[in-house]
């Protein structure tokens, strides 16, 4: 059962070079600091630290150094927050603000870069925030990633929860005349973030984190944002924090689709100012208590008075509570649920009563397909064997290799006679730029079947593709993808690519899993019912628990230093080391 995230949320404190030394301001600052401790006595020790930006005023980045450092490093030690758990944005008061030339210079390559999408013009627009990076970097490193003012922060709890930040610089484009409804994203920085996303890391609650409310953007960045954050296979998003807007905003957008949740109620100082003082009215901050098991989200909402002390912040909206505090559901359930059939293939697929069964079926034999492969592993880990007979890594490996081969047959085809079917591993070997079996089983377990050599550049066969596409692919859904041999009895074959942390050929996946068929002695109901099952494993995602399975071995049998040691010098044979099944 998952603990609840407490968060503290801050945003646009607008930091002028006068507040620093100024009497009214470290009074605000001494109560902030006191108000931050007694939430944290009412709630626990806070998790994580959002600052969504407009951290200086007016582009005052010389004070991204030593005040400000000062300054947060204060607020996160009040609050109990380590600093690789702190999560920065820029906003757009945070990039020196350009003038005469520089300004128009900005201005051409925003115009540009809106209709181009060009790397260029983006790395230049984000060079303006190299202070706020620097200042990042030096806060701390994990924080920040690849020197871009974007990224993911992906933070992980003491019960090994893992909660995702996407980091996005919304303030790119601005140049602070006519920014509503103007700004962009980019697809530029939303597919970088993308290619930093760990994939094998399942976030229980992703956050996107941005200094701009969506009606900033303008209105093709916008549905392109929104795609990115309600796509499963993208950002997924549950919880969207922002700041700029400087009057809170507490909003829940629900469709039978998505649910996602809005909060602008970090925002520094409200937009009210006395007249007689340059000074404003007040300060607000927020603390979230996320409770994804109990499927809510508790907020207290905190404004400074007149006195710079700080207590509930009941003026948002007039349905709050006393003490400031809201609660909202993560999730509204609409009590609907639905199945589609959604496979990439370029040949059309009956989706048929037989084929869901199928479906549910084949979701509960991957899941004891994994569990009984870990099983086995860690009995393979566990074998030292006699003093005269020691195992070594290599036997381990070969043993694993052949459970998996073994346990895929068998779990998802043990009728299907094993004359008629083989599976098989491969692994990249750099000095031939090839994929070379080491692994094959075919008609009696302890033999090995012919299987073709997968030449990397040429870039016609299964593996290729299934790595470019990242996920498993078949032959018959996929018949411009595949590569058959003149000598090739195997009528069906699905591939799948897989890469394992540590590889070093990161543009070549170290490994492929797959299986083929040969329909010459089955029947047309047999052939149907294997052809329904991998269908159905091409659609839910056989890459995911093969990668997990690897990673697993990885860990336990040291199975990727192994091969990065031999890769491209040990001469592997055809079907592996035979290896009995006892």
């Amino acid at each position: 059962m998952s603990r609840a995230l407490k968060i503290l949320h801050l945003s646009d404190l607008h930091i002028p070079k006068e507040f620093i030394n100024d009497r009214d301001f470290k009074t605000v600052k001494v109560n902030l600091l006191k108000d931050i401790e007694q939430q944290k006595k009412k709630y626990g020790k806070m998790d994580v630290a959002v600052f969504t930006g407009d951290f200086v005023d007016k582009g005052n980045v010389e004070l991204f150094k030593e005040d400000m450092y000062t300054f947060i490093s204060e607020v996160l030690d009040t609050a109990g927050i380590p600093k690789e758990n702190v999560v920065f944005v820029p906003g757009n008061h945070d990039a020196k603000r350009p003038e005469g030339m520089v300004y128009e210079e900005i201005q051409k390559v925003r115009e540009n870069c809106e209709v181009t999408n060009n790397k260029d013009d983006v790395g230049y627009m984000c060079k303006r925030f190299q202070p706020f990076v620097d200042f990042c970097m030096q806060f701390s490193e994990s924080t920040i990633e690849c020197d871009k003012s974007y990224g993911i922060t992906d933070i992980s709890l003491d019960d090994n929860e893992v909660y995702r930040f996407i980091r996005i610089n919304s303030a790119l484009a601005t140049y602070d005349k006519n920014d509503y409804n103007n700004l962009f994203v980019t697809k530029v920085q939303l597919d970088d973030i993308l290619r930093q996303m760990d994939d094998r890391i399942k976030p229980r609650i992703t956050f996107l984190v941005m200094h701009h409310p969506m009606d900033w953007f303008t209105y093709e960045e916008r549905v392109l944002l929104e795609e990115y954050i309600a796509d499963e296979t993208k950002f997924n998003v549950d919880i969207i924090l922002n700041g700029h807007i400087h009057n809170g905003q507490v909003s829940l957008k629900s469709d039978l689709d998505t649910n996602i949740i809005t909060l602008v109620s970090g925002v520094g100082y409200s937009r009210i100012k006395r007249k007689t003082s340059i000074y404003p009215d007040s300060y607000r901050y927020a603390v979230y208590c996320v409770e994804p098991d109990e499927n809510k989200l508790i907020g207290a909402l905190r404004i400074s008075n007149q006195k710079k002390g700080f207590g509930p912040d009941t003026t948002l909206y007039k349905k709050i509570n006393n003490d400031g505090v809201l609660t909202i559901p993560l999730k509204v359930d609409y009590g609907l649920s639905t199945r589609q059939l959604s496979i990439p293939m370029s040949t059309k697929v009956i989706v048929s009563d037989e084929l869901l069964k199928t479906l549910d079926s084949v979701i509960v034999q991957l899941w004891k397909f994994e569990q009984q492969i870990k099983k086995d592993i860690d009995n393979i880990a566990r074998k030292k064997g006699k003093k005269e007979q020691k195992v070594t890594q290599e036997d381990k490996i070969n043993v694993f290799l052949f459970n998996l081969c073994c346990a895929f047959r068998t779990v998802f085809f043990p009728d299907v006679s094993s004359r008629d079917v083989r599976v098989h591993v491969r692994h990249y070997i750099p000095s031939i730029d090839t994929h070379r079996v080491v692994m094959s089983l075919y008609g009696d377990k302890t033999k090995s079947g012919p299987v073709t050599d997968m030449k990397w550049g040429d870039k016609n066969n299964l593996i290729y593709y299934s790595y470019i596409e990242k996920r498993t692919l078949l032959a018959s859904i996929n018949p411009d993808k595949t590569f058959h041999t003149t000598d090739s009895r195997w009528d069906e074959f699905l591939s799948l690519a897989v890469t394992y942390d540590g590889y070093k050929k990161n543009e070549i996946p170290a490994m492929s899993f797959g299986i083929s068929f040969d329909w010459d002695n089955m029947e047309a109901d047999e052939i149907l019912q294997i052809m329904n099952i991998l269908y159905c494993l091409s659609y839910v995602g056989l890459e995911h628990v093969m990668e997990n399975v690897i990673e697993y071995a990885s860990n336990k049998l040291k199975f990727k230093d192994y091969f990065n040691k031999i890769g491209g010098e040990y001469e592997f044979s055809q079907g592996g080391k035979k290896v009995n099944n006892d």
